[in-house]
Protein backbone atom coordinates (compact mmCIF):
# COMPACT_ATOMS: atom_id res chain seq x y z
CA UNK A 1 0.00 0.00 0.00
CA UNK A 2 1.23 3.51 -0.75
CA UNK A 3 2.93 5.30 2.13
CA UNK A 4 3.14 8.82 0.69
CA UNK A 5 2.67 11.73 3.05
CA UNK A 6 -0.48 13.77 3.57
CA UNK A 7 -1.26 16.46 0.95
CA UNK A 8 -0.04 19.47 2.91
CA UNK A 9 1.75 22.56 1.63
CA UNK A 10 5.14 20.88 2.06
CA UNK A 11 7.41 20.28 -0.96
CA UNK A 12 6.55 17.17 -2.95
CA UNK A 13 8.62 14.38 -4.46
CA UNK A 14 7.59 13.85 -8.07
CA UNK A 15 8.67 10.95 -10.27
CA UNK A 16 8.14 11.66 -13.96
CA UNK A 17 8.06 8.69 -16.35
CA UNK A 18 8.34 9.22 -20.08
CA UNK A 19 9.72 7.58 -23.20
CA UNK A 20 12.21 10.30 -24.22
CA UNK A 21 13.84 13.23 -22.46
CA UNK A 22 16.67 15.69 -22.71
CA UNK A 23 19.57 15.69 -23.48
CA UNK A 24 19.24 12.94 -26.10
CA UNK A 25 15.82 13.99 -27.43
CA UNK A 26 14.59 17.53 -28.04
CA UNK A 27 11.03 17.44 -29.38
CA UNK A 28 8.05 19.42 -28.17
CA UNK A 29 6.94 16.81 -25.61
CA UNK A 30 10.45 16.52 -24.20
CA UNK A 31 10.84 20.30 -23.87
CA UNK A 32 7.42 20.54 -22.23
CA UNK A 33 8.27 17.79 -19.72
CA UNK A 34 11.65 19.36 -18.97
CA UNK A 35 10.08 22.77 -18.34
CA UNK A 36 7.64 21.18 -15.89
CA UNK A 37 10.46 19.38 -14.08
CA UNK A 38 12.70 22.46 -13.96
CA UNK A 39 9.84 24.66 -12.79
CA UNK A 40 8.91 22.24 -10.00
CA UNK A 41 12.55 22.02 -8.95
CA UNK A 42 12.82 25.83 -8.83
CA UNK A 43 9.68 25.91 -6.66
CA UNK A 44 11.37 23.69 -4.07
CA UNK A 45 10.04 20.26 -5.03
CA UNK A 46 12.19 17.16 -5.61
CA UNK A 47 11.94 15.76 -9.13
CA UNK A 48 13.37 12.72 -10.86
CA UNK A 49 12.76 11.76 -14.48
CA UNK A 50 12.80 8.11 -15.56
CA UNK A 51 13.16 8.14 -19.34
CA UNK A 52 12.65 4.56 -20.51
CA UNK A 53 12.04 3.12 -23.96
CA UNK A 54 11.71 -0.53 -25.01
CA UNK A 55 12.29 0.06 -28.72
CA UNK A 56 15.75 1.59 -28.83
CA UNK A 57 18.25 0.70 -31.55
CA UNK A 58 20.85 -0.27 -28.95
CA UNK A 59 20.76 -0.80 -25.17
CA UNK A 60 22.15 1.85 -22.84
CA UNK A 61 21.67 3.31 -19.38
CA UNK A 62 22.62 6.77 -18.19
CA UNK A 63 22.22 8.78 -15.01
CA UNK A 64 22.79 12.49 -15.40
CA UNK A 65 21.59 15.95 -14.41
CA UNK A 66 20.03 18.19 -17.05
CA UNK A 67 20.37 21.68 -15.57
CA UNK A 68 19.95 20.16 -12.08
CA UNK A 69 17.02 17.91 -13.11
CA UNK A 70 17.84 14.34 -12.03
CA UNK A 71 17.46 12.02 -15.05
CA UNK A 72 17.71 8.23 -15.30
CA UNK A 73 17.66 7.22 -18.97
CA UNK A 74 17.13 3.56 -19.87
CA UNK A 75 17.11 2.31 -23.46
CA UNK A 76 16.08 -1.29 -24.06
CA UNK A 77 16.03 -3.35 -27.24
CA UNK A 78 12.80 -5.28 -26.83
CA UNK A 79 10.85 -5.54 -30.09
CA UNK A 80 7.21 -5.98 -29.12
CA UNK A 81 5.82 -8.97 -30.98
CA UNK A 82 2.28 -8.96 -29.63
CA UNK A 83 -0.26 -6.55 -28.18
CA UNK A 84 0.24 -7.88 -24.65
CA UNK A 85 3.82 -6.58 -24.54
CA UNK A 86 2.92 -3.11 -25.82
CA UNK A 87 0.15 -2.97 -23.21
CA UNK A 88 2.28 -4.11 -20.28
CA UNK A 89 6.04 -4.65 -20.43
CA UNK A 90 7.24 -6.57 -17.35
CA UNK A 91 10.86 -5.47 -17.65
CA UNK A 92 9.88 -1.81 -17.78
CA UNK A 93 7.56 -2.35 -14.81
CA UNK A 94 10.56 -3.67 -12.88
CA UNK A 95 12.57 -0.53 -13.64
CA UNK A 96 9.68 1.66 -12.49
CA UNK A 97 9.26 -0.29 -9.24
CA UNK A 98 12.98 0.00 -8.47
CA UNK A 99 12.92 3.74 -9.22
CA UNK A 100 9.98 4.19 -6.86
CA UNK A 101 11.72 2.21 -4.12
CA UNK A 102 14.85 4.33 -4.50
CA UNK A 103 13.27 7.80 -4.93
CA UNK A 104 10.12 7.31 -2.81
CA UNK A 105 7.92 9.81 -4.66
CA UNK A 106 4.67 11.30 -3.42
CA UNK A 107 3.23 11.41 -6.94
CA UNK A 108 3.92 9.66 -10.24
CA UNK A 109 3.50 11.87 -13.31
CA UNK A 110 3.65 10.21 -16.72
CA UNK A 111 4.21 11.89 -20.07
CA UNK A 112 4.54 10.10 -23.44
CA UNK A 113 4.23 6.32 -22.99
CA UNK A 114 4.57 5.05 -26.56
CA UNK A 115 7.51 2.66 -26.27
CA UNK A 116 7.01 2.42 -22.49
CA UNK A 117 3.70 0.50 -22.44
CA UNK A 118 1.12 1.14 -19.74
CA UNK A 119 3.44 -0.38 -17.12
CA UNK A 120 3.44 2.89 -15.07
CA UNK A 121 -0.36 2.66 -14.75
CA UNK A 122 -0.21 -1.00 -13.69
CA UNK A 123 2.54 -0.35 -11.14
CA UNK A 124 0.68 2.65 -9.71
CA UNK A 125 -2.47 0.56 -9.27
CA UNK A 126 -0.55 -2.23 -7.55
CA UNK A 127 1.12 0.20 -5.13
CA UNK A 128 -1.88 2.49 -4.68
CA UNK A 129 0.30 5.41 -5.80
CA UNK A 130 -1.20 8.80 -6.73
CA UNK A 131 -0.91 9.04 -10.51
CA UNK A 132 -1.41 11.84 -13.03
CA UNK A 133 -0.73 11.74 -16.76
CA UNK A 134 0.02 14.51 -19.23
CA UNK A 135 -1.29 13.81 -22.73
CA UNK A 136 0.91 15.08 -25.53
CA UNK A 137 -0.79 13.16 -28.33
CA UNK A 138 -3.52 10.60 -29.07
CA UNK A 139 -1.63 7.35 -28.38
CA UNK A 140 -4.25 6.10 -25.91
CA UNK A 141 -6.73 6.20 -28.78
CA UNK A 142 -4.60 5.52 -31.85
CA UNK A 143 -1.44 3.54 -32.59
CA UNK A 144 -0.01 6.23 -34.87
CA UNK A 145 -0.78 8.93 -32.26
CA UNK A 146 -2.58 11.15 -34.76
CA UNK A 147 -5.96 9.60 -35.73
CA UNK A 148 -4.56 9.69 -39.24
CA UNK A 149 -5.33 7.20 -42.00
CA UNK A 150 -2.85 6.12 -44.64
CA UNK A 151 -4.33 8.59 -47.11
CA UNK A 152 -3.75 11.40 -44.55
CA UNK A 153 -7.45 11.83 -43.86
CA UNK A 154 -8.49 12.16 -40.22
CA UNK A 155 -10.64 9.60 -38.45
CA UNK A 156 -12.94 10.01 -35.47
CA UNK A 157 -12.14 8.53 -32.05
CA UNK A 158 -15.83 7.72 -31.71
CA UNK A 159 -15.52 5.21 -34.54
CA UNK A 160 -13.29 2.23 -35.15
CA UNK A 161 -12.92 2.00 -38.93
CA UNK A 162 -9.16 2.30 -38.65
CA UNK A 163 -8.92 -1.45 -38.26
CA UNK A 164 -8.07 -1.12 -41.96
CA UNK A 165 -5.28 1.31 -41.11
CA UNK A 166 -4.17 -0.99 -38.30
CA UNK A 167 -3.20 -3.79 -40.65
CA UNK A 168 0.24 -2.21 -40.73
CA UNK A 169 0.27 -2.49 -36.91
CA UNK A 170 -0.94 -6.10 -36.93
CA UNK A 171 0.16 -6.90 -33.37
CA UNK A 172 -2.03 -4.05 -32.05
CA UNK A 173 -5.27 -5.26 -33.61
CA UNK A 174 -8.13 -5.60 -32.94
CA UNK A 175 -8.62 -1.91 -32.26
CA UNK A 176 -11.83 -2.06 -30.17
CA UNK A 177 -10.16 -4.53 -27.79
CA UNK A 178 -7.04 -2.35 -27.52
CA UNK A 179 -9.09 0.72 -26.64
CA UNK A 180 -11.12 -1.16 -24.03
CA UNK A 181 -7.98 -2.59 -22.41
CA UNK A 182 -6.25 0.80 -22.41
CA UNK A 183 -9.25 2.48 -20.77
CA UNK A 184 -9.34 -0.19 -18.08
CA UNK A 185 -5.60 0.02 -17.39
CA UNK A 186 -5.86 3.83 -17.26
CA UNK A 187 -8.34 3.69 -14.35
CA UNK A 188 -5.61 4.46 -11.74
CA UNK A 189 -4.93 7.83 -13.39
CA UNK A 190 -6.48 10.39 -11.06
CA UNK A 191 -6.18 13.27 -13.52
CA UNK A 192 -5.27 13.53 -17.19
CA UNK A 193 -3.54 16.82 -17.95
CA UNK A 194 -3.82 18.35 -21.41
CA UNK A 195 -2.44 21.67 -22.67
CA UNK A 196 -5.47 21.98 -24.98
CA UNK A 197 -9.22 21.54 -24.69
CA UNK A 198 -9.35 19.82 -28.09
CA UNK A 199 -7.28 16.86 -26.95
CA UNK A 200 -9.66 16.41 -24.03
CA UNK A 201 -12.66 16.49 -26.37
CA UNK A 202 -11.12 13.77 -28.55
CA UNK A 203 -10.44 11.49 -25.58
CA UNK A 204 -13.99 11.99 -24.31
CA UNK A 205 -15.24 10.99 -27.79
CA UNK A 206 -13.04 7.90 -27.41
CA UNK A 207 -14.78 6.83 -24.21
CA UNK A 208 -12.92 8.59 -21.36
CA UNK A 209 -14.79 10.54 -18.66
CA UNK A 210 -14.51 14.32 -19.05
CA UNK A 211 -14.31 14.94 -15.30
CA UNK A 212 -10.94 13.17 -15.18
CA UNK A 213 -9.31 15.80 -17.42
CA UNK A 214 -8.03 19.30 -16.79
CA UNK A 215 -6.29 21.90 -18.95
CA UNK A 216 -2.82 23.01 -17.87
CA UNK A 217 -1.13 25.33 -20.34
CA UNK A 218 2.55 24.87 -21.16
CA UNK A 219 5.05 26.61 -18.94
CA UNK A 220 7.76 28.01 -21.19
CA UNK A 221 11.10 29.58 -20.40
CA UNK A 222 12.45 32.35 -22.65
CA UNK A 223 14.14 30.94 -25.72
CA UNK A 224 17.87 30.40 -25.48
CA UNK A 225 20.23 32.79 -27.18
CA UNK A 226 23.26 31.72 -29.24
CA UNK A 227 26.65 31.83 -27.53
CA UNK A 228 28.78 34.89 -28.12
CA UNK A 229 30.52 34.79 -31.48
CA UNK A 230 28.32 32.03 -32.91
CA UNK A 231 27.48 32.45 -36.61
CA UNK A 232 23.89 33.55 -37.28
CA UNK A 233 21.27 30.96 -38.22
CA UNK A 234 20.06 33.09 -41.11
CA UNK A 235 21.88 35.71 -43.15
CA UNK A 236 20.79 39.37 -43.06
CA UNK A 237 19.63 39.19 -46.69
CA UNK A 238 17.04 36.59 -45.66
CA UNK A 239 15.57 38.74 -42.91
CA UNK A 240 12.77 41.13 -43.69
CA UNK A 241 9.31 42.32 -42.90
CA UNK A 242 7.91 40.00 -45.59
CA UNK A 243 9.56 36.80 -44.34
CA UNK A 244 7.45 33.83 -43.25
CA UNK A 245 8.95 31.13 -41.01
CA UNK A 246 8.05 27.44 -40.83
CA UNK A 247 9.64 25.75 -37.80
CA UNK A 248 9.28 22.00 -37.35
CA UNK A 249 9.35 18.67 -39.14
CA UNK A 250 9.07 18.88 -42.91
CA UNK A 251 6.21 16.38 -43.23
CA UNK A 252 2.94 16.00 -45.10
CA UNK A 253 1.05 15.86 -41.78
CA UNK A 254 2.57 19.23 -40.87
CA UNK A 255 0.99 20.77 -43.96
CA UNK A 256 4.13 21.25 -46.03
CA UNK A 257 2.31 20.55 -49.31
CA UNK A 258 -0.37 23.09 -48.38
CA UNK A 259 2.36 25.59 -47.49
CA UNK A 260 4.12 25.08 -50.83
CA UNK A 261 0.94 25.80 -52.78
CA UNK A 262 0.09 28.78 -50.57
CA UNK A 263 3.56 30.27 -50.96
CA UNK A 264 3.31 30.24 -54.75
CA UNK A 265 -0.06 31.99 -54.58
CA UNK A 266 1.14 34.57 -52.05
CA UNK A 267 4.49 35.20 -53.76
CA UNK A 268 2.71 36.05 -57.02
CA UNK A 269 1.02 38.93 -55.17
CA UNK A 270 3.91 39.83 -52.87
CA UNK A 271 7.20 39.81 -54.82
CA UNK A 272 9.34 40.50 -51.73
CA UNK A 273 7.97 37.46 -49.84
CA UNK A 274 10.51 35.01 -48.39
CA UNK A 275 9.89 31.59 -46.82
CA UNK A 276 12.30 30.37 -44.13
CA UNK A 277 12.22 26.62 -43.41
CA UNK A 278 13.80 25.53 -40.10
CA UNK A 279 13.52 21.75 -39.98
CA UNK A 280 14.28 18.54 -41.83
CA UNK A 281 12.24 15.88 -43.55
CA UNK A 282 12.21 13.39 -46.41
CA UNK A 283 14.31 14.43 -49.41
CA UNK A 284 11.23 14.40 -51.63
CA UNK A 285 9.50 17.06 -49.52
CA UNK A 286 12.64 19.15 -49.04
CA UNK A 287 13.21 19.13 -52.80
CA UNK A 288 9.59 20.15 -53.32
CA UNK A 289 10.25 23.26 -51.23
CA UNK A 290 13.56 23.98 -52.96
CA UNK A 291 11.79 23.83 -56.30
CA UNK A 292 9.83 26.95 -55.30
CA UNK A 293 12.91 29.04 -56.07
CA UNK A 294 15.56 31.10 -54.33
CA UNK A 295 13.01 32.92 -52.21
CA UNK A 296 12.80 29.76 -50.09
CA UNK A 297 15.60 29.48 -47.51
CA UNK A 298 16.26 25.93 -46.27
CA UNK A 299 18.07 26.15 -42.93
CA UNK A 300 17.88 22.46 -42.04
CA UNK A 301 17.77 21.48 -38.38
CA UNK A 302 18.34 24.66 -36.38
CA UNK A 303 19.85 24.31 -32.86
CA UNK A 304 17.64 25.42 -29.99
CA UNK A 305 20.09 28.22 -29.29
CA UNK A 306 19.22 29.77 -32.68
CA UNK A 307 15.44 29.25 -32.88
CA UNK A 308 14.76 32.69 -31.37
CA UNK A 309 16.79 34.15 -34.23
CA UNK A 310 14.52 32.48 -36.78
CA UNK A 311 11.38 33.88 -35.19
CA UNK A 312 12.93 37.33 -34.82
CA UNK A 313 13.89 37.36 -38.49
CA UNK A 314 10.34 36.59 -39.64
CA UNK A 315 7.34 38.84 -39.87
CA UNK A 316 5.01 35.86 -39.52
CA UNK A 317 5.22 32.21 -38.46
CA UNK A 318 3.07 29.65 -40.26
CA UNK A 319 1.54 26.52 -38.69
CA UNK A 320 -0.22 24.75 -41.58
CA UNK A 321 -0.71 21.38 -39.87
CA UNK A 322 -3.38 19.01 -41.18
CA UNK A 323 -3.60 16.82 -38.07
CA UNK A 324 -5.01 17.19 -34.55
CA UNK A 325 -2.11 19.09 -33.01
CA UNK A 326 -2.30 19.40 -29.24
CA UNK A 327 -0.72 22.72 -28.25
CA UNK A 328 2.26 23.07 -30.60
CA UNK A 329 5.37 24.63 -29.09
CA UNK A 330 6.09 26.31 -32.42
CA UNK A 331 3.00 28.47 -31.98
CA UNK A 332 3.66 29.15 -28.29
CA UNK A 333 7.34 30.01 -28.78
CA UNK A 334 6.66 32.22 -31.78
CA UNK A 335 4.14 34.22 -29.77
CA UNK A 336 6.59 34.52 -26.86
CA UNK A 337 9.20 35.79 -29.32
CA UNK A 338 6.75 38.42 -30.57
CA UNK A 339 6.04 36.93 -33.99
CA UNK A 340 2.37 36.52 -35.00
CA UNK A 341 1.21 33.12 -36.23
CA UNK A 342 -1.08 32.10 -39.07
CA UNK A 343 -2.39 28.65 -38.16
CA UNK A 344 -4.77 26.01 -39.44
CA UNK A 345 -8.10 25.85 -37.67
CA UNK A 346 -7.52 22.30 -36.39
CA UNK A 347 -6.69 20.57 -33.11
CA UNK A 348 -5.60 22.90 -30.33
CA UNK A 349 -4.14 25.56 -32.65
CA UNK A 350 -7.21 27.87 -32.57
CA UNK A 351 -7.02 27.96 -28.76
CA UNK A 352 -3.64 29.71 -28.99
CA UNK A 353 -4.36 32.42 -31.57
CA UNK A 354 -6.44 35.55 -31.04
CA UNK A 355 -7.69 36.33 -34.55
CA UNK A 356 -6.31 39.64 -35.81
CA UNK A 357 -4.43 40.36 -32.57
CA UNK A 358 -1.78 37.64 -32.27
CA UNK A 359 -2.31 35.94 -35.61
CA UNK A 360 -4.79 34.49 -38.08
CA UNK A 361 -6.71 31.26 -38.63
CA UNK A 362 -7.71 29.51 -41.84
CA UNK A 363 -9.39 26.23 -42.73
CA UNK A 364 -6.87 23.37 -42.97
CA UNK A 365 -5.89 22.22 -46.47
CA UNK A 366 -7.08 25.55 -47.94
CA UNK A 367 -3.92 26.88 -49.59
CA UNK A 368 -5.73 29.89 -51.07
CA UNK A 369 -6.99 30.95 -47.62
CA UNK A 370 -3.50 30.57 -46.17
CA UNK A 371 -2.07 32.71 -48.98
CA UNK A 372 -4.76 35.34 -48.38
CA UNK A 373 -3.87 35.50 -44.67
CA UNK A 374 -0.15 35.92 -45.44
CA UNK A 375 -0.75 38.69 -47.97
CA UNK A 376 -3.28 40.45 -45.73
CA UNK A 377 -0.83 40.49 -42.83
CA UNK A 378 1.94 42.17 -44.79
CA UNK A 379 -0.56 44.61 -46.28
CA UNK A 380 -1.31 45.96 -42.80
CA UNK A 381 0.44 49.20 -41.83
CA UNK A 382 3.80 48.71 -40.13
CA UNK A 383 2.42 50.32 -36.98
CA UNK A 384 -0.32 47.67 -36.74
CA UNK A 385 2.17 44.86 -37.26
CA UNK A 386 4.40 46.25 -34.51
CA UNK A 387 1.36 46.40 -32.22
CA UNK A 388 0.68 42.73 -33.02
CA UNK A 389 4.23 41.86 -32.01
CA UNK A 390 3.76 43.57 -28.65
CA UNK A 391 0.43 41.78 -28.20
CA UNK A 392 2.11 38.43 -28.92
CA UNK A 393 4.76 39.02 -26.25
CA UNK A 394 2.15 40.06 -23.69
CA UNK A 395 0.04 37.00 -24.53
CA UNK A 396 3.03 34.67 -24.19
CA UNK A 397 4.07 36.11 -20.84
CA UNK A 398 0.53 35.76 -19.54
CA UNK A 399 -0.43 32.35 -20.92
CA UNK A 400 2.86 30.42 -20.69
CA UNK A 401 4.18 31.57 -17.32
CA UNK A 402 6.28 28.86 -15.66
CA UNK A 403 5.21 29.85 -12.10
CA UNK A 404 1.53 29.70 -13.13
CA UNK A 405 2.13 26.32 -14.80
CA UNK A 406 3.81 24.96 -11.66
CA UNK A 407 0.99 26.27 -9.45
CA UNK A 408 -1.52 24.32 -11.55
CA UNK A 409 0.62 21.17 -11.34
CA UNK A 410 0.80 21.54 -7.57
CA UNK A 411 -2.98 21.81 -7.46
CA UNK A 412 -3.36 18.64 -9.53
CA UNK A 413 -0.78 16.72 -7.48
CA UNK A 414 -2.32 17.63 -4.14
CA UNK A 415 -5.78 16.70 -5.37
CA UNK A 416 -4.40 13.31 -6.45
CA UNK A 417 -2.79 12.85 -3.04
CA UNK A 418 -6.08 13.70 -1.35
CA UNK A 419 -8.03 11.51 -3.76
CA UNK A 420 -10.34 14.41 -4.57
CA UNK A 421 -11.34 16.49 -7.56
CA UNK A 422 -10.37 20.15 -7.68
Amino acid sequence: MWTGSEPTARPLRVLMVTNFFLPRHLGGAEISAYNSAAGLLAAGHAVRVLSINARASEPSELRCAVNAVDVHEVNLVRPWKNRVQQTYDRQIAGYIEREIADFRPDVIHTHNLSGVSLAPFVVARRLGAPLVATLHDLWLLCANNMLLRRDYSLCSPAEAPCGRCFRQYDYWAPLPARRAVFRRLAEPVHTFISPSRKLIDLHVEGGYERERFTVVRHGLYPLERPPAGAPPAIGPHHVGAASVAFVGAVAVSKGVEVLARAFLLAAARLPELRLIIAGRGPAELENRLRSLGDRVVMLGQVPRTHIAEVYAGAGLTVMPSTIHENSPLTVCESLMAGTPVVGARIGGIPELIVEGETGYLYDPQDAAALADAIVAHFARPAQERRAMRRACVAYGEREFSVPAHVARLEEVYRAALAGSRF
